[in-house]
């Protein structure tokens, strides 16, 4: 079992790309921070309705051609593995 805790959250506005398993990355406006996007994470719209899983509206497939990145708000932090490596993920995202 993984030891738990509470993970800060941090959000950002940025732009974010899936591919077509769902899965993607989210970077920082300003490019200092880069994060994994797991496949069916929480959502809202742009009029403010939320969703659970699915791909959000605002980000296409990323095999479609011309259509790889969306602006969208993040809430992101910081998750640690029991061997004290650690990595950024995306809780959930805001089209914005």
């Amino acid at each position: 079992m993984l030891p738990s805790g509470d993970v800060p959250v941090h959000v950002a506005e940025g732009r974010a790309v899936l591919t077509s398993d769902g899965s993607g990355t989210f970077v920082t406006d300003d490019e200092s921070m880069s994060a994994f996007i797991p496949a069916g994470i929480p959502w809202t719209d742009p009029s403010g309705g939320s969703h659970m899983g699915g791909r959000p509206d605002c980000l296409p497939d990323g095999q479609n051609e011309g259509a790889t990145q969306a602006r969208v708000k993040a809430g992101y932090g910081q998750l640690e593995m029991p061997d004290g490596d650690g990595h950024t993920c995306v809780a959930w995202i805001g089209c914005l």
